[in-house]
């Protein structure tokens, strides 16, 4: 159960980084692949770190994208 909420921690970054480097249309279509894809909806409500990784190593550079921006 705890490993649930990074799946959307995830989508939320996606979706941000993208509409800041491209708008708005962009986001929501990162948003689509990111939801369909087989990798995060297969271990997104499994008890790994899988879901963990992924949406750490994408906040890790989106933060450090904002920060030197």
């Amino acid at each position: 159960m705890g490993n649930l909420i990074f799946a959307p921690v995830l989508i939320g970054y996606v979706f941000a980084w993208a509409t800041r480097l491209y708008g708005a249309t962009a986001g929501l279509a990162a948003v689509a692949v990111v939801t369909s894809s087989p990798n995060v909806l297969a271990h997104a409500g499994l008890a790994t770190s899988d879901m963990a990784a992924a949406s750490t190593l994408l906040t890790c550079p989106h933060k450090l994208y904002h920060f030197l921006s």
